[in-house]
């Protein structure tokens, strides 16, 4: 059984999870008009540059906390489909479970990945 009013909850961790990824892109985009990594002679752009141009330790910390919203922003969205959708309460547990763990997997992915450019 589900308790009452869990929704409202979801839903405005929904909204906050949203907002941070919204002033994630709108950041991204700006610095990339402004401050854009710059292609070099033959019109290409070089890993080197790209790896220069995220380098910045706000620009790490930000791009995580970008990636662990957008988990957290799935998460609940597949938690409310489920719940809504999966009426055996055992299967809903299992594919909840299941999709917990690859979060948990995608977050410490990301971390790595951020981390160790």
């Amino acid at each position: 059984m589900v308790k009452a009013g869990h929704g409202f909850s979801d839903w405005a961790w929904q909204r906050i999870s949203a907002g941070l990824m919204l002033i994630y892109l709108i950041m991204l985009t700006v610095r990339v008009a402004i401050d854009g990594p710059q292609a070099t002679g033959d019109g290409m752009l070089n890993f080197a540059d790209w790896r220069a141009w995220c380098q910045p330790m706000w620009f790490k910390l930000s791009s995580l906390i970008f990636a662990w919203a957008l988990i957290y922003h799935a998460w609940i969205g597949v938690k409310e489909i489920t719940m809504d959708y999966l009426h055996h309460p055992v299967v809903r547990e299992r594919v909840q479970r299941v999709c917990a763990i690859l979060s948990w997997i995608y977050a410490v992915l990301i971390l790595l990945i951020v981390w160790n450019t």
